[in-house]
């Protein structure tokens, strides 16, 4: 599936955040940068962590995802130990 990930993660979260109707994940990382795995409609998931996410936080512990600003889109709120 293409899902190649060796990182120390405590939680990770299935969420469509394309909108294509495909659960993609984002994975954090409690001792480095978290990855965003995109779905390419069930065949396999694709790395696009720099691509959507240029910049994440250094030591991730938890996520949630929510409409937190209430405009119809899915937010990532994830927690952070020791941004850089």
């Amino acid at each position: 599936m293409g899902l190649e990930d060796a990182s120390w993660t405590g939680d990770a979260s299935a969420v469509d955040l394309n909108a294509d109707g495909w659960q993609d994940l984002y994975i954090l990382n409690m001792q480095g940068s978290d990855q965003y795995y995109e779905n390419d409609q069930g065949r396999r998931f694709v790395r696009k962590s720099r691509e959507y996410f240029p910049r994440t936080p250094w030591g991730s512990m938890g996520i949630q995802v929510f409409d937190w600003d209430s405009d119809g889109l899915l937010d990532l709120y994830v927690t952070d130990m020791h941004s850089i």
